[in-house]
């Protein structure tokens, strides 16, 4: 009983942190107009997608390349929402709520509060790539292998790649710690490189000799390749094929584990000169 109550107590801060982020996200909207905006955006990118391929490359929608891009585009909503979103909220709270120093001053920490804020990412993420995956299996036919095996493994593989996607954010939160309001485009320029680096439209093998090692040395290189290799999407990198699925599963896992430390250690000595410097109750927007 009393574990309970204690995991119950540690806890607490996650659940009112994933609240205030889903008042946030929503703009204390009816939960029922949110929704229709939260399906909406991700078809519309589906269907944005399908057009770019038929018509600028000419491919057909049974072609598997295709199945692996439109899957890739699908997962890459975890990347934009969860990386992106822990140092948006960074931003958010000091310059425009002005609540991050207070944050700061409690019990609870910045890390803490930016994983609860972040799970409220997290569920949008997975509405919107379930939306997206379930759109390809029944309007456009594609063929994914869904068994209750292949949910598991992409289960799996979500939850390590939702890891090591926070150690990156982790990253990018710490040096929004000591950035200006005006490095906000820092978000949108990472995410825009990661999209190229991490094999979502195209694999690690078509990029340059000297950036190959960049995109090797990313977590959400190989969870998108595991979650492909999961729904029975195989072949788009010749150069993670050489894998087997067991040396990809470690591979993935001490990617992510690395990752981790040093996005923790990151964070810990960018908020001690963020406190130090007196930066975390400053507004930088002019």
């Amino acid at each position: 009983m009393a574990t309970a109550v204690t995991l119950r107590e540690r806890l607490r801060p996650l659940r009112a942190s994933a609240w205030l982020g889903f008042q946030i996200e929503s703009n204390w909207s009816d939960p029922m107009v949110f929704a229709v905006y939260v399906l909406a955006r991700p078809l519309a990118t589906s269907l944005i997608l399908l057009a770019m391929y038929q018509v600028v490359i000419g491919g057909s929608v049974s072609d598997p390349r295709f199945s692996a891009i439109y899957l890739g585009n699908a997962l890459y909503a975890f990347v934009i929402l969860l990386l992106v979103g822990l140092s948006w909220a960074v931003f958010e709270d000091r310059e425009q709520y002005k609540m991050l120093k207070y944050v700061a001053a409690t019990p609870v920490g910045l890390v803490a509060y930016l994983l609860g804020r972040s799970l409220t990412k997290f569920m949008l993420a997975t509405l919107s790539a379930v939306l997206v995956i379930g759109f390809g299996l029944l309007v456009l036919k594609l063929r994914f292998a869904v068994t209750l095996g292949s949910l598991g493994m992409l289960v799996a593989a979500l939850a390590v790649g939702a890891v090591g996607i926070i150690a990156v954010g982790l990253v990018l939160a710490g040096l929004s710690l000591v950035f200006a309001r005006q490095s906000m485009m820092m978000n949108e320029g990472v995410s825009a490189v990661l999209y190229l680096f991490c094999g979502v439209v195209f694999p690690p093998d078509l990029l340059p000799a000297m950036l190959r090692p960049v995109a090797l040395a990313l977590p959400m290189t190989y969870w998108l390749e595991a979650s492909r290799r999961a729904l029975g999407v195989r072949g788009f990198s010749s150069l993670l094929a050489r894998l087997s699925d067991a040396q990809l599963a470690l591979v993935f896992v001490g990617v992510v584990a690395v990752w981790l430390l040093f996005g923790r250690w990151v964070f810990s000595r960018l908020e001690r000169r963020a406190r130090g410097e007196g930066l975390l109750d400053i507004t930088t927007a002019w």
